[in-house]
Parts: structure tokens; sequence; C-alpha cells
């Protein structure tokens, strides 16, 4: 009936703290509360007699059981929904007919299906929340009031209250896997944190049982108040809280020790409740004077009361929208030699808590925040020239690449030296020659080693040579006497890199 599940998107409301969703069963609405100012911000009408209620995990969907009674006790047959709230406009978009009498759901972690239980039917329905069709129904237990799906997603769990059992539902195979024996008339029900533990408030013993996940057995059962009828576990796992309808309280578990610590009394008929994601503090919805009560999980003590519609009787919380990964809208220059060292500025939002700049896969030479818009960045060297994406990463992601983040690295401009050639006419058609040349990036003014130069005369190849550290090439070759009278001059050409532009170098051939 309650649930807890983790927002990405904002809300309508620029709300000030996370938000509270509440079904008011008797006024057909949901009320939106913004837990930062504990206050009703928006009411969204829905089906008739909302009686449970749920957030998707990316927050851009809510979730609703609408049973199709606004009568108040009996639960009867009628509209047999559920309402599909936009979080962003907070409008219904769909609704999806399920079974009769809807009341609790729970959506998986990866937010792909709602699993629905039909108290009327003793069936489970599985809704798909890509179609927002109903995919799968699966029989269960006598009575099915609330569901809860394991951190792993694997397994739903189902209290039936009439069978006085728990469903263990498979949830790849949509299958009842298991059946688990626990106190009379089963309400609510939480899993904690590390899915190890299940708690299932029962109703008529006035109990909570605790169940082991791993064997499916209850191992103790903890006596709380008056007709219990929602749970919900603490984020840290530490703590339950539970909802004793009839003795108007909500009593504390420890789980460690699986006992009673504190009991907070005052509340009117609290039938649901939630946790915000901080755990500080707990919401309680009264059925009997349509409010919400604000328990402080620090001294267990009743806060506040904000009023709702009629006869509220779930509420889910969702957090904060999740802090935005940086984006990058601008660059400037958005050009650079490949040699790198090109200082850059960075605009975008998100900046505060950069962890790394990149240029395509290279991480940049250094970087400064200046402010959450702004960042500072040096440009390292490349291996090719072309447009790469420059991204920003903080602890909430990496900035998605597009057109204003693109930086294009241009070939660095190389320079050969040719050194004129002494040859004599000593005899022979053919003469040695001896050609060199230096070859330098002009980016940089550093010399290029490694780099093939080729020395022609005319057409005529004589040879090539690789750079050495000093960027000189040298080598030594024979050439046709006739081709060198004709031509009186050699060729260093460098025929260029991804990163480097080509060069020639033209030098004489001086006869002694």
């Amino acid at each position: 009936m309650a649930g807890l599940s983790v927002a990405a998107a904002q809300p309508a409301h620029a709300a000030s703290g996370p938000l509270g969703y509440v079904a008011n069963f008797s006024s057909n609405t949901v009320s939106v509360i913004d837990t930062g100012t504990n206050a009703a911000v928006a009411t969204i009408p829905v089906g008739v007699g909302p009686a449970g209620v749920v957030v998707a995990p990316n927050g851009r969907t809510v979730y609703v059981a609408n049973q199709g009674s606004s009568g108040g006790a009996g639960f009867a047959p009628g509209g047999n929904t559920v309402s599909v709230i936009d979080t962003a406009t907070n409008t219904v978009t769909a609704t999806v007919p399920v079974g009769n009498t809807p009341f609790g759901l729970a959506v998986t972690p990866s937010g792909g299906a709602v699993y629905v239980t039909n108290e009327a039917d003793n069936t489970v329905s599985v809704i798909n929340t890509a179609s927002n069709t109903v995919t799968a129904t699966v029989p269960v237990g006598s009575g099915p009031v609330d569901v809860a799906v394991s951190p792993s997603g694997a397994t739903a769990y189902v209290t039936n209250l009439f069978g006085n059992s728990v469903s263990v539902i498979s949830t790849a195979t949509n299958t009842v896997a298991g059946t688990i024996p626990v106190g009379a008339q089963p309400i609510g029900i939480a899993v904690n944190p590390a899915g190890t533990t299940a708690y299932v408030a029962t109703h008529g013993p006035n109990t909570v049982s605790v169940i082991d996940t791993a064997t499916n057995t209850v191992t103790t059962s903890v006596g709380v108040g008056s007709s219990p009828q929602d749970l919900v576990v603490t984020p840290s796992g530490g703590a339950v809280y539970v909802a004793n309808t009839g003795g108007n309280s909500v009593s504390v578990i420890s789980t460690a020790t699986n006992t009673v610590t504190a009991t907070i009394a005052g509340l009117a008929g609290p039938v649901g409740v939630a946790v915000n994601p901080a755990g500080t503090a707990v919401y309680a919805v009264n059925e009997l004077n349509n409010t919400v009560s604000v328990i402080d999980t620090a001294t267990n003590t009743l806060t506040t009361g904000i009023g709702v519609g009629g006869t509220p009787i779930a509420v889910a919380v969702t957090p904060q929208a999740a802090p935005a990964p940086p984006a990058v809208s601008g660059i400037s220059p958005n050009t650079g030699p490949a040699a790198g060292g090109t200082t850059v500025t960075l605009t975008g939002t998100g900046f505060t808590g950069t962890t790394g700049v990149a240029f395509g896969a290279t991480a940049a030479a250094s970087f400064t925040v200046n402010s959450d818009t702004s960042i500072t960045a040096t440009a390292p060297a490349a291996t090719s020239a072309g447009a790469v994406d420059v991204t920003v990463t903080t602890a909430a992601g990496t900035s998605a690449a597009g057109p204003a983040d693109q930086y294009t690295y241009t070939k660095d401009g190389t320079k050969l030296i040719a050194q004129p050639l002494l040859f004599s006419l000593s005899g022979g058609l053919n003469i040695t020659l001896h050609p060199q040349a230096t070859l330098t990036d002009t980016t940089t003014g550093k010399p290029l080693a490694g780099q093939t130069v080729t020395f022609t005369v005319g057409t005529h190849t004589v040879c090539t040579a690789t750079t050495d550290a000093q960027g000189v090439a040298s080598c030594a070759g024979l050439c046709p006497l006739a081709t060198i009278l004709l031509s009186g001059s050699y060729t260093a050409t460098f025929a260029g890199m991804p990163a480097l532009a080509p060069a020639t170098a033209t030098a004489g051939l001086i006869q002694l």
C-alpha cells in the first residue's frame, strides 16, 4: 500500500523536499505533499475509491489502485482500474483495467512492471509499464491485499488477508514459487533494503511476522499495537514503523532485536505509512481525520499534521530529483592544433564537483573549475586531426555529447629544410647522392623524429630516410647523371600524418 521509490525526474511542483502522494479513498483524489514544507501542493482526480499508491523508480510516474467504491468500508468491486499519473503535469495519462478490488501495488526496480493485488479475485495483475497493459494474471491466496518486490526484482511477496499467508511470486515466470504461513489477517508487507527479511503486519493477533527470505519461513513474531495494517522499513534497514489502525499509534521495531523500542501515540486511525529517503521522517495517513502525521525518526515524536483529502489510506514518498549530470553548452575556442596545449573555456551547467574533463577519449592535460557554469581546460595532444566531443564528469554522471561541445583538432604545420648537395662528375652514368633535410613541427617549433622523408631528383627517387631525434633525415642513393644535369636540384618530401601536415623542400645540386 505504501510505496517508496527513487525519483530521477523533476515533478510539476518545484519541491523543496521529497514529494508524498496520498490516496484519498472517499475523495477519489491523490494529494501531493511537499515534505520540505509539509504542505499539500496539488490535488489530482483519479478513479473511484483509490486505495493504493506507488511511485515508479524514475519518479516520472505514479500508479494508483482504484477499487471503485467510495463508501468507505467494504471495498466493493466497481472501478477495478489503475490510474497512471504523469508527475511532470500531475495529470492522469492512462487508465489500466485490472482485476476486482485492486488494493496494493509495487513496481519492480527496473520500472518495467507493476504488480497489483486484486482482493476479490484472489489474483495479482502484472502491468507492463511500457504499454500500460496487463500482460499476466497470477492466481494467489485468498484476499490478496498488499505486495512488495525484493530489491533484486526477482521476487514479489503478496499478503493474503483471508488465507493467512504470503504468496511468493517469481517475477521471471509470474508463477507462485511458494506459500508462507503467517499470522491471521496479514495486510501490509515490506522488504528490508538488503532483501534478506520481509515484515508482515498481521491484523488479527496484533503482531508483525518476520520472514527470512532465504528460507521463506517466519523466524519470529513481534507484538505491536491494535490492528496493525501497514508498515515500512527505514532506508538503513534499522527500524520498522508499523501503523496500528485500531490503536491510533505507530510502533517502532528495532530490526536488530526484533523488539518494539517506541510507541508513538496521538494519531487518528493510521492506515498507511512511508518514509523519506533520508530516513529522517515517517509519514502516516490518518483515515479518521483526513490528515498525514509527520514523525521525526530521531525522537520518534509527532512534529506536524498535513490536511489532505477524504479518507486517506495510502501514501508513497519519492526522493528529491537525482542531481542532473553536467551539460556542456559551449567551448571557446573550439579549434586547436593536434599538438595540444590550447587553453579553452567550457560553459554549461552542473560543473561543481567535476572529477574529469575529456577531449574524446583523452583526459584534458589540466582543468580548473571556475564555477558551476564554467571550466578552464587545456587540450591534450591528439593522434589525428578532426572533431571530438569534450565531456565533463561529476558524481552525477558524464555530460551527453552534442554539437555544442565539439572541439576540432587541426593538423600541425610542418617545415622541411633541404641542404644544398655537392657532387662531382668523376665518371660513370650514375652518381651517388647524399641528400639531407630537417623536419620541424611549426606549431610547436620542435623537431619531428621518426618520420619518413623521400628524396627525389625530377621523377627519380633517390632514397628514403627516417628522421632522427633532431628531425634530420639523410641517406645515399644513385641517380642517373642525365637526370641530375636536367634537374639541377633535388626535392625532400614529407607526406604528412593524421596529425601533421605534409611538407616539401628543394635544394640545389652543386657541381664541383
